[in-house]
């Protein structure tokens, strides 16, 4: 710049003026704010977001923004810090790579040291690649079970100064890594040598990896960044490069969006029951970044489930705690899962029963999420629950779906159940509106089910997750919430009185039950 004219182009979106134009220059510009390629620049920090559609046109961002950004570059860094949104810029994003690849890089496994060397990567599924190990390291094999592939292929990497000054396809990138790393690459050969028995020829496969320093997660912090360069060669010799992007795979990147759920991961829940409510919970829980799942339950998926369940086609014929415990381990590779595959009430078992295999699993777990739909089983695990001085989460569905019910029974601050299930029998708390008589007999009189649909369900279950968060009272600061039951009904109007949308209630101890007197010690006893 320094005085002289700088062509600006506009670029109009077919969906202007409710979105933003693309303000572009030179390619070089600006260090920052500008992309380095393509020479769009960042003028606003949330583009579908913050454009004022309503009073802005193409000037108006030239003008105030541009012209801004113009003078704090001119001024030096610290004016561009200053009036900058505070986000990072990682170099690798302005690299034109594949919409339908990734490579993960699990936490362990990154390229550290020295300036090259080998990666292992098992091809999971055409689009999908997982580094599994490198010279001296191997990932963690229940890690490794979730994503299985037979074909490894050794992956050469190389540390650079900086990202690639060419860009921003794999072609181009290609091209220069030929230039100035030519030992990274398999050579081809001329055409009169292709056929040689004795040059053997380059691998129809090929993948290598640049390592370089990259901004981020913060503003001036700075780490290592990735980009892998795919070489498919046909039978007939030709190539095609793409650039494909990695991601981490650590426990901190799955974390990192909710900040307020930090601490879950040291917690442990026992969820009983996995249909339909207790499925969705477990997955949800696992997703929330909760630790160690411990999952109970003892049907098998059935096709007609997949009307409301969390699982899908390829888990039929399966035991729901083994498809729940996969799905759950999927959503998030570091919550520890464990599948008991237990018949509470069965009369017929070999070594423990299955009570007494409960009452140890309610010992060892922070909280119980009761999801059986069976009301006897919640007075089971009620009693346990009271007895190991364990909270209890419970949640059902009301004949037809047409309504739901979550529950806390925490020992010392609330009532019992059997004070819960006695004052819901009396009429003295609330209850969700039934709908008429739906029984279905899925697999005959053994087995029967109640009609509804999936995304009434979905509904209840979200409320059970977030009590059950909120009663762990994870470390980052999720809200608590301030009562104990909640009806929601579906079906009716929101004015309705009789059957409100939504209604909670507290239930504290009750004053002339024994066992609410125990648990709550002595403030009940003066």
């Amino acid at each position: 710049m320094a005085g002289k004219p700088v062509p600006i182009e506009v670029h109009y979106p077919s969906e202007y003026p409710e979105l933003p134009p693309l303000i572009v220059g030179p390619p070089g510009l600006m260090e920052r704010h500008q992309h380095r390629f393509g020479g769009s620049f960042c003028l606003l920090a949330r583009p579908l977001d913050d454009w004022p559609a309503e009073k802005w046109g193409a000037a108006d961002l030239i003008g105030e923004r541009l012209t801004a950004l113009i003078q704090d570059t001119e001024e030096g860094p610290a004016a561009i810090r200053a009036a900058e949104e505070p986000m990072p810029e990682p170099v690798s994003t302005y690299y034109r790579t594949a919409n339908d690849a990734a490579v993960l890089i699990p936490e362990g496994l990154e390229p550290t040291g020295d300036e090259h060397g080998t990666l292992v990567v098992r091809l999971v599924t055409p689009h999908l690649s997982l580094v599994v190990g490198t010279g001296s390291e191997r990932l963690d094999e229940e890690i490794a079970a979730l994503f299985p592939g037979a074909k490894e292929l050794p992956v050469p990497w190389v540390r650079l100064a900086k990202a690639p000054p060419i860009g921003p396809d794999g072609a181009a990138v290609a091209d220069w890594l030929k230039r100035e790393h030519p030992d990274l690459l398999a050579r081809d050969l001329p055409p009169r040598l292709r056929n040689s028995s004795r040059i053997p020829p380059p691998p129809p496969l090929e993948l290598c990896c640049l390592v370089f320093p990259e901004e981020g997660p913060e503003v001036g912090e700075f780490h290592d960044g990735y980009l892998f360069l795919h070489i498919h060669r046909d039978q007939a010799g030709h190539r095609r490069e793409a650039l494909v992007s990695a991601q981490r795979l650590s426990a901190d990147e799955h974390a990192r969006r909710a900040p307020e759920l930090s601490g879950l991961e040291h917690c442990q829940v026992l969820v009983v029951g996995l249909g339909t409510l207790g499925g969705d919970i477990a997955v949800e829980l696992a997703k929330a970044g909760v630790g160690t799942l411990d999952l109970v339950d003892f049907d098998s998926l059935e096709f007609g489930n997949l009307l409301r369940h969390r699982l899908s086609l390829e888990y039929l014929g399966l035991p729901k705690v083994q498809g729940v415990a996969t799905a759950a381990r999927r959503a998030n590779p570091f919550c520890a899962v464990t599948a008991r595959h237990l018949q509470l009430g069965s009369v017929k078992w070999e070594d423990e029963s299955p009570l007494s295999q409960l009452a140890e699993a309610v010992k060892e777990a922070d909280i119980i999420v009761e999801a059986s739909g069976s009301h006897q089983i919640a007075q089971v695990i009620g009693r346990l629950c009271a007895l190991s001085d364990t909270p209890m989460v419970s949640t059902w569905l009301t004949e037809g779906f047409f309504g739901g019910e979550v529950v806390r029974i925490h020992p010392g601050r609330t009532m019992c159940w059997t004070c819960f299930a006695t004052a819901q029998r009396d009429g003295s708390l609330l209850s969700a509106q039934s709908g008429p008589p739906s029984q279905v007999a899925a697999l005959g009189c053994s087995h029967p089910t109640t009609a509804g649909a999936g995304f009434d369900a979905l509904e209840a279950a979200a409320v059970a997750t977030r009590l059950t968060v909120q009663t762990m009272a994870p470390s980052g600061g999720y809200p608590e919430c301030d009562w104990d039951h909640a009806v929601l009904n579906f079906r009716g109007a929101p004015q309705d009185a009789k059957a409100p949308r939504f209604a909670v209630e507290v239930l504290p101890p009750q004053e002339d039950c024994e066992q609410c007197r125990a648990s709550a010690g002595s403030a009940l006893k003066r």
